[in-house]
């Protein structure tokens, strides 16, 4: 793991210059991370590229969107996942912001907290006590609303981490169902809950999710609301039997609904994660649901924890483009690349890495034992410009 901050230091050398010019003459393309010298006599300029940019404050939002039956051991492993991340960011300029969304039949917003000094407010809010119905479509409607609040921060920087076992049987806001009928012991009723899934399918029929979904898309464009009522309160409008056999049930709906908000999350660009509450459920479709939420991946905390810790995770890179165009006089200018290994080095901290000769315009830093931690590709075309790759995850 590599502390705080990368530079990579790199020389180029001004060609085709008709007049000499300084460095502020011109126009840069400079971002917050990219910086310049002046030329000197031999129209040499030092460029350095940082990651951060050194104004930026890294903050994170991390909403936890937590289900009233997730467990004990999971509710432990979150506060330690917490506390492990508090210690990392202490030693940092690191900021993170956690929002916690407990839900029943309805989202209880806790709001947001700071890591750093409210750990025991956020240790509160985990381990509330909180019963009376499932309703995970609530619960990631006040998780998305969060997020989107904030504004301040960039999607890719927002993180939601939602745990439950999928029984779920009611949708919106406030907790609504569907006037579903079916026969029981010859009596016909249309009351909702978990084992309308039973009722119609069959509990341990599985579907193809996918498929599933489609289907169930395409049937709620014909149905609509017209069935739904709050729940608590009496339906006004119950399906008949008939219909029931395909029109939609409350566990349809609020399978559909989870679904559909928790991949607007993913649209936002908000880094997404979706783990079991429990390990045993008496509803394997639940379970089955929730392991097609995550992709069948087996997500840890640690998992979760390192995501938001890391700046630059293994395979991101860095591209940047050499200087031409016209100075604020005119002259036209265009920068090189020096790819002397004397000329440029990297610094991971204050640890400072010389390039190793790889071939032909491509370096490597920091060799190890399965290649280098860092490497760097100049493409010197009429596209000038080179790539900074990065092999390790980088703080």
């Amino acid at each position: 793991m590599k502390k705080l901050i990368c530079l990579l230091t790199v020389f180029v050398s001004l060609f085709f210059m008709q007049v000499p010019v300084k460095a502020s003459d011109i126009n840069w393309d400079i971002s917050k991370s990219k910086t310049a010298t002046q030329l000197d006599k031999n129209y040499r300029s030092q460029v350095t590229l940082s990651l951060p940019a050194k104004s930026e404050k890294l903050v994170s939002d991390v909403v936890f969107v937590l289900d009233k039956s997730t467990s004990t051991q999971i509710e432990n492993q979150t506060l330690d996942m917490l506390e492990n991340l508090q210690t990392q960011i202490s030693q940092t300029n690191a900021k993170v912001k956690v929002g916690i969304v407990i839900f029943n039949k309805e989202a209880n917003v806790f709001g947001w907290f700071d890591l750093e000094n409210d750990l025991d407010d956020i240790k509160k809010a985990i381990f509330k006590e909180i019963t009376s119905g499932t309703n995970c479509h609530a619960g990631l409607l006040a998780g998305k609303e969060l997020l989107d609040q904030d504004q301040e921060i960039a999607a890719k920087r927002k993180y939601m981490v939602f745990v439950s076992d999928g029984i779920t049987y009611m949708y919106n806001q406030k907790a609504t169902v569907t006037a579903w009928s079916f026969e029981n012991d010859g009596i016909v009723a249309s009351w909702p809950g978990p084992d309308n899934w039973n009722l119609k399918y069959g509990q341990e029929v599985l579907p193809d999710w996918d498929n599933y979904l489609t289907d169930v898309k395409e049937k709620l464009a014909i149905q609509g609301d017209q069935y739904d009522y709050l729940y608590g309160e009496a339906p006004t409008n119950i399906m008949s039997l008939e219909e029931s056999k395909e029109g939609l049930n409350s566990v349809d709906k609020a399978l559909y609904y989870t679904v559909s908000t928790y991949q607007a999350m993913k649209d936002e660009g908000y880094h997404c994660y979706s783990m079991l509450a429990n390990g045993y459920s008496n509803y394997p479709w639940a379970t089955s649901f929730m392991n097609y939420l995550s992709k069948r991946q087996e997500i840890s905390f640690k998992d979760i924890q390192n995501d938001i810790y890391y700046l630059l995770d293994q395979g991101t890179y860095v591209e940047d483009f050499m200087g031409k165009g016209k100075d604020n006089y005119g002259n036209e200018y265009d920068f090189d690349f020096i790819t002397d290994t004397k000329q440029f080095y990297m610094m991971v901290g204050n640890h400072k890495y010389v390039p190793e000769f790889i071939e032909e315009n491509h370096y490597g830093f920091n060799h190890q034992e399965n290649g280098y931690a860092y490497e760097l590709f100049y493409y010197p075309d009429e596209k000038e410009h080179f790539i900074w790759k990065m092999n390790v995850p980088v703080s």
